[in-house]
Order: structure tokens, then C-alpha cells, then sequence
């Protein structure tokens, strides 16, 4: 796994990409906002990141290995962007940062729900090492074995739920 999309440039959403950045990843960055786009990419430069990528839209993220979900906390919202990524990714392991909606429940929206999984980051990352994994009934093997690999890549510590 070399290429990251990461999906909403909040504070989450770009906390993660400084952190894949600095692990060696092919970063590109999306958001519905254009501003908010700019404003995460000069955080993350700012804190000791490369400047990532930007995507203008989900299909500019086309190809990437993995896709972190990390728009407001809003299930039809999160439904609709995951719907969409997998329509976009049919390869691409796709993870939700999601603290608080139901993953199964997410995995709905995501065709081949096989591959889709929590990845929750524990705010602020950079104090916290912690990952969770959160598998839905439809998660594969596989993709928690991917999953746990990338957290582990990142220095950090995969927590299986």
C-alpha cells in the first residue's frame, strides 16, 4: 500500500494526512471546499509535512490503495461519499474515521463491503498512538490484515475491536 486519499480536510482529515505524509505515503487530499482544501494543505506543510496532492474531485482519487473517510460526522453525508468512493474505487481498501455511527450500517453504502472498515484515529493523533480497527459482519480478512499493516507502517498501534 503506497497511495492515500483522504476524503474531508478537517481537523481529523488533515491531522491523518500529516501523519501518512510523514510515513512515506502518496497523499491526495479531497474536500467539497475548495478553501478548506488550501487551508489543510498549508496546515500540514506548516507542521512538517510535504505538501500533498489535491484532488478536485473523488475522481481524482481513482487508483488509490486505500481511501480514509473523514467528512462531518453526518450518516447520510458519510453514506453518500463512501457510496460514491466505492463506485469510483472498486480495488481500493475504503475506512471510515467515524467516532461515533455504526459500521455496519456504513457499509451499506459501500459496494463489496468486504472492503471496508473503521479506521479511528484518536484525537490528536500525534499524542495518541492508538488506531482502532473496526471491522463490520462483511469485513474480510484480508482487508483487517491491510488495515492493521498500514497502522503499523505509520508507527502506530493498531486496536482491534
Amino acid at each position: 500500500m503506497q497511495t492515500v486519499g483522504i476524503i474531508g480536510t478537517g481537523v481529523m482529515g488533515r491531522s491523518i494526512a500529516l501523519r501518512v505524509l510523514q510515513h512515506g505515503f502518496d497523499v491526495r487530499l479531497f474536500d467539497s471546499n475548495p478553501e478548506a482544501i488550501a487551508l489543510a494543505a498549508a496546515w500540514v506543510e506548516t507542521h512538517g509535512g510535504a505538501a500533498p496532492a489535491i484532488a478536485t474531485s473523488l475522481a481524482d482519487l481513482a487508483g488509490r490503495d486505500l481511501l480514509i473517510e473523514a467528512v462531518v460526522e453526518n450518516r447520510a453525508v458519510k453514506r453518500r461519499v463512501l457510496g460514491n468512493l466505492a463506485a469510483a474505487n472498486p480495488s481500493a481498501l475504503i475506512a471510515t474515521n467515524t467516532s461515533s455511527l455504526s459500521i455496519g450500517e456504513l457499509a451499506e453504502s459501500v459496494s463489496d463491503a468486504g472492503r471496508f472498515c473503521g479506521l479511528h484515529f484518536c484525537h490528536p493523533i500525534e499524542l495518541c498512538p492508538l488506531v482502532e480497527i473496526v471491522p463490520c459482519p462483511t469485513t474480510s480478512e484480508a482487508t483487517l490484515r491491510r488495515a492493521e499493516a498500514f497502522v503499523q507502517r505509520l508507527e502506530m498501534q493498531p486496536l482491534p475491536t
